[in-house]
């Protein structure tokens, strides 16, 4: 046999070789997909985000839908960029509709944002934020709302934690004794010549535009003439009201006074126009004095006259 032979014999072991070791190879790995769970595809509802479903790698729907515009959680038509849909009124710690939270190292800046979350008497389907230790802002379900330490079931359209709050269109202050404290009286009659020298003019707001007017001071003249405030860039109506109240309850204790001194004057009038009566009464007893004398002097001269003539006659006789 020669050499030329002999190397065509080898070439076609070599191929054989090569192709019974890639028939081998090709049933080895079909054998070993045979022993494993077979992928399933996912189930075929239009937009919604795969998820597994089990260890073996099994595919199926998850709650979240990206309809290539919005995205929604736990809903099939978000109306919004995301949109998270949920039920839920269980206690804090457990179900709530919605939350977000915050767990920072430490502790320290942990928060929570919850809605439809009940807890610390938070009415049902309301909104909270807060931590473990308070509560920092609560939403009702009846649309109250509360800011502040603890106000977690808020009685008024705004309720603050310290005590102030709106309902109606009215803003009212907290204003109880007991949350008050260095008391120190103050002079009204001073505060009225301050006020008669602070400029009050009308003006607008420039976030609001020429149209939109105001009355009142600014705040720096109202700062250097009180020093009430916490700045010279703010005015508390608590303070306004009270200068105010101050104002008018000098001018009420300057009428009062005016008025005891008309009172005085008025009297004084009184008796002095019954003294011109008196006197006018004099004056006219006077002049029937005087008439009745001039009748009396006439009739006394005459009668002199008389005794002067017969004296006379009797003296030629």
């Amino acid at each position: 046999m020669t050499q030329i032979a002999l190397r065509k014999i080898a070439r076609t072991v070599w191929i054989l070789a090569l192709a019974a070791l890639f028939c081998a190879s090709w049933q080895f790995a079909q054998a070993q997909d045979s022993d494993d769970d077979p992928v399933q595809p996912p189930t075929d509802t239009k937009n919604y985000v795969p998820k597994f479903t089990s260890t073996g790698g099994a595919l199926a729907n998850s709650q979240i839908l990206d309809n290539g515009t919005d995205v929604g959680v736990g809903t099939s038509a978000p109306a919004s960029k995301l949109h998270v849909s949920g039920k839920g009124t269980a206690l804090n710690q457990t179900a709530a509709a919605i939350e977000i939270t915050n767990t920072a190292p430490g502790g320290t800046e942990n928060w929570w944002l919850r809605a439809g979350a009940t807890g610390n008497n938070t009415p049902a389907g309301g909104f909270s934020l807060g931590n473990s230790d308070a509560y920092w802002m609560t939403v009702t379900f009846n649309g109250n709302f509360g800011l502040g330490y603890n106000v977690n079931n808020p009685k008024y359209a705004l309720e603050m934690a310290d005590g102030a709050y709106e309902n109606g269109g009215t803003w009212t202050n907290a204003s109880d004794r007991n949350l008050k404290e260095n008391f120190s009286p103050v002079d009204p009659a001073v505060l009225l010549t301050k006020i008669d020298a602070m400029s009050i003019e009308t003006w607008n707001y420039r976030s609001e535009g020429k149209t939109i007017r105001h009355l009142g001071p600014v705040a720096q003249d109202f700062y250097a003439a009180f020093d009430l405030g916490r700045d010279d860039k703010h005015i508390s109506t608590v303070d306004e009201g009270g200068v105010a109240l101050a104002a008018i309850q000098q001018l009420y204790r300057m009428v009062v006074k005016g008025d005891k001194e008309v009172a005085v004057l008025t009297q004084a009038n009184r008796e002095k126009d019954a003294q011109i009566q008196q006197l006018k009464a004099e004056v006219g007893q006077l002049h029937s004095l005087e008439q009745a004398v001039q009748i009396l002097s006439t009739k006394l001269s005459k009668i002199e006259s008389k005794e002067a003539g017969t004296n006379l006659l009797r003296a030629s006789k």
